[in-house]
């Protein structure tokens, strides 16, 4: 087995960068010659047409970002390495395009999509940051002054809460549709194939459901929303004829709002939980684990450490 892998690396050339697919066309040559049994003598045949696949593309068209016309008479994309490593690991005969490279604004939307999740979290702290400083006083009276407390809001702290949850529904709405639309484009060729990395019918129905959430949940906030501008001779009072009248039923002024916001927090949590450990250890066995200091009393201080560090560095 080690020879016949030394020989397919030797003639390979290029190939040898593609374990994948070198392992899918050894498991081939094996086959065809009736396994690794002892049986006697045995011919392994190389199919050098087979372990050059990708390579004679690549030396006539590299370019990823146009398409040229092949010798097979297709207009394709010029392939990379990884194409070629990736149609191994999804079990092609022949090798092919498995990815398309953003370029222009495509690198701007995927650089978006990619760090959603932190640039949102990043926004969810300037939103508390923004409720907090409409009840400072640090700016005009009329806008940080006399608008409730943190726990009993009034004024524009009232629609401001209201406001970041519609918002929020279409940040989360147009994030989920671009994502979807953009998946379906950059993964588009290997859509179908069992492989690590490409999205399957799980991925699409989770952020399929966070964009029905996401869009309901707006048109909800929308159509029960109430607003009311603060009077200008109520920058310094909120007593007498400057309350609120909203402040006798706040919590059905805010119903929709918070349970808004009560679904995204179950919403974001569950879509983007750690699913799989950070670390795979050679240890498995619980006491091994926890004589080298690996238990789950360790893992959970280690992993609080973390959390905080990433909640330290994103606020």
């Amino acid at each position: 087995e080690a020879l016949v892998l030394r020989v397919m690396e030797s003639l390979g050339e290029q190939a040898l960068q593609c374990p994948e697919r070198l392992s899918y066309l050894l498991y081939f040559i094996f086959e065809d010659a009736g396994g690794l049994e002892d049986i006697g003598p045995t011919t392994f045949s190389i199919d050098l047409e087979a372990l050059h696949d990708g390579l004679v593309q690549m030396s006539v068209h590299t370019n990823p970002y146009i398409r040229q016309k092949m010798p097979n008479g297709k207009w394709e994309l010029g392939l990379n390495f990884d194409d070629i490593n990736e149609s191994g690991i999804q079990c092609r005969e022949n090798v092919a395009k498995t990815f398309k490279e953003p370029a222009s604004a495509m690198v701007i939307i995927d650089f978006i999509l990619c760090y959603r999740v932190a640039i949102m979290l990043k926004l969810y702290c300037l939103i508390v940051a923004g409720y907090i400083y409409l009840g400072s006083g640090q700016g005009d009276d009329i806008t940080t002054t006399h608008n409730g407390s943190l726990w009993s809001p009034r004024w524009l702290r009232i629609n401001y809460l209201q406001y970041i949850a519609g918002l929020d529904a279409a940040i989360w709405t147009c994030l989920e549709s671009l994502l979807i639309v953009y998946v379906l484009w950059q993964r588009g060729p290997s859509l179908g194939y069992r492989s690590p990395g490409i999205p399957g019918l799980k991925f699409f129905l989770e952020h399929l459901f966070n964009l029905c959430i996401s869009a309901l949940g707006g048109l909800w906030v929308y159509s029960e929303r109430s607003f009311l501008t603060k009077p200008w001779e109520c920058a310094h009072s909120d007593t007498e004829t400057c309350e609120d009248p909203r402040a006798g039923d706040l919590l059905g002024i805010l119903r929709v709002s918070l349970i808004y916001w009560a679904c995204r927090v179950v919403v974001f949590c569950l879509m983007n939980k750690k699913k799989a450990p950070i670390f795979l250890y050679g240890t498995p066995d619980s006491r091994v684990r926890r004589d080298a200091g690996r238990g789950w009393l360790a893992n959970f201080k280690r992993d609080m450490c973390v959390n905080l560090a990433w909640l330290a560095m994103l606020a």
